[in-house]
């Protein structure tokens, strides 16, 4: 038992778990700002030293304001302190952060994932409160989603074979030893009741927590997408994705890798703000980057691993105010394949998918039909909107043409897009151009499943599109009665324009083409795939 006065409460904790040796890890924390410390008592005959430092200061938007007063007060300085406990335990060596200084911490020197495989170790089933995801098997999404009590996944958002677990928190037993709540992302958010446990102990029960698989019991889908364990392969997939950058890759794409509030920027540069001008506002895109990382390379051309590492995005407030940055690396999201192994670079970290996850995938593709109508073959240049009104009139009565035939529905200015165009088989086509990558179908995927869920549930909107249809051209009237009255009759095509063959779609173009089939199948309908081909 540790000695001293009894507590009253259990010790919240922010625990990192710091890769390789201790000695070595101890260089990726930065003390800077930590000009004080104290030896403290951490282990029966062990003691550790807390760095801990008072950052001070003045918010931008209160000098802004102050500057419009006809006689501006002294500005007010916040302070705050910040501390970081270095403690080695199991021959590992640990990073507790209190206050800010979680930011001191280097993430591509911690473990990754290591708080949310401690909380799904502890956790029950139903015993989920909240979880952070990011949806990437199509355009890049970030949320955080928390519910008044305690449930399965299911309760939320996430779909597991679309989005990756960012973070979790969860109910457990109090009597586990780490407290009734317990949250997990890089870092473990627990508690110690430091009446009864050294510091020490603690840490090594927790990293006895880390090594258990009793996770997989209950959440076996987190190792779908799991964290990279072996990094000395990181440097050849960093060199894969500076080449694949370099061809501006449709299936990479640029994004901040933070979850961050509206309020908190008002617009994003790749270059830092120069004396006396303000910085010059970029879209995210990643051709747009690489042509403005190409002009200052040594060939004019080339992105390399240091541009990746060294060059970055800006963030930035209205008035040039620099808000956040960071490496052009930790913004970037792909795909890289190495040696029959699929690997996802995300947010600065690299992920490697399951290889039975990705083959069940892959077999899931290969049993989506095809679709037997034969549409017209198009041009390079060809616009959708040009693409499908030819293909209605060169079908000779065959085919109406639907697009951009928008229904009101569902009050103010809602209107909705039954589909492309509709055929006297009772097909419904969803026409999309393929722009390479996930992102370029998700449009496509949520017409098609945005308008078949209204046509399954709401009588009203069938009855809207069939007044339009009866007066636009009534020998298509029976038609969609007859699909109205036998969904699964119907079929639903998603006809790529330009596109490639279902089975060499990109790996998360293949997650959200199964998702929207499965979607569309459970509404009773047909779903098939269709490439309109160039010419």
């Amino acid at each position: 038992m540790v000695t001293g006065a009894h507590q009253e409460a259990r010790f919240a904790l922010n625990i990192y778990l710091l890769k390789g040796d201790p000695c070595l890890a101890k260089e990726h924390v930065d003390m800077g700002g930590m000009t004080q410390s104290v030896e403290i008592k951490v282990g029966d005959e062990q003691t550790a030293v807390l760095h801990y430092g008072q950052m001070s200061g003045s918010p931008d938007w209160l000098a802004r304001l102050f500057a419009l007063a006809k006689e501006a007060p002294d500005a007010l300085k916040s302070a705050s302190i910040s501390a970081i406990l270095l403690v080695e335990a199991n021959g590992r060596l640990f990073a507790l952060t209190f206050g800010h200084a979680w930011q001191k911490v280097k993430i591509s020197a911690v473990e990754p994932n290591f708080g949310i495989r401690c909380v799904l170790n502890l956790a029950e089933e139903r015993s989920l409160r909240a979880i952070r995801r990011d949806r990437i098997a199509e355009e890049s999404l970030q949320a955080i989603e928390q519910i008044p009590d305690s449930d399965g996944i299911s309760r939320f958002g996430m779909n597991i074979e679309k989005d990756l677990l960012r973070g979790v928190k969860a109910k457990i037993d109090s009597d586990l030893g780490f407290g009734a709540w317990v949250a997990g992302a890089d870092a473990f958010k627990t508690s110690i009741d430091l009446s009864t446990e050294y510091l020490t102990a603690f840490l090594s029960r927790c990293l006895k927590l880390h090594a258990m698989d009793e996770y997989k019991k209950r959440f076996s889908w987190v190792d779908n997408i799991a964290p990279l364990r072996n990094s000395s392969i990181e440097p050849i997939l960093a060199q894969e994705l500076s080449h694949l950058v370099t061809q501006k890759d449709v299936g990479i794409t640029l994004s901040v890798p933070d979850l961050l509030s509206w309020d908190d920027h008002d617009y994003f540069s790749f270059e830092r703000k120069r004396k006396g001008q303000a910085p010059c506002a970029n879209h995210l895109e990643l051709s747009q980057w690489v042509e403005y990382a190409s002009a200052a390379s040594a060939d004019g051309h080339t992105i390399t691993v240091d541009d990746l590492n060294n060059r970055k995005i800006y963030a930035f407030r209205q008035g040039g105010l620099e808000n956040d940055s960071w490496p052009v690396f930790q913004c970037l999201h792909g795909i890289v394949k190495y040696k029959n192994e699929v690997y996802l670079a995300h947010s600065g970290k690299w992920f490697i998918l399951n290889r039975d996850f990705v083959d069940a995938t892959n077999k899931r593709v290969t049993e989506i039909p095809h679709a037997t109508l034969v549409l017209p073959s198009s041009t390079i240049s060809e616009h959708e909107g040009a693409f499908n009104e030819r293909a209605a009139m060169a079908s000779g009565g065959h085919i109406m043409l639907l697009d951009k035939k928008l229904i009101p529905h569902g009050g103010g200015s809602s209107k909705f897009e039954v589909c492309d165009l509709l055929t006297q088989n009772g097909e419904l086509i969803c026409v999309k151009p393929w722009g390479g990558g996930s992102g370029s179908l998700s449009h496509l995927f949520y017409q098609a499943k945005n308008a078949i869920a209204l046509l399954n549930n709401d009588a009203s909107f069938r009855d809207k599109v069939r007044l339009y249809i009866d007066k636009a051209d009534p020998t298509f009237t029976v038609i969609w009665d007859y699909i109205c009255a036998n969904a699964e009759q119907a079929e639903v095509v998603l006809a790529i324009l330009r596109g490639c063959s279902k089975e060499s779609l990109p790996f998360f173009a293949k997650l959200a083409l199964c998702d929207c089939v499965s979607d569309l199948r459970s509404m009773r309908f047909k779903c098939t795939y269709a490439v309109i081909i160039a010419v």
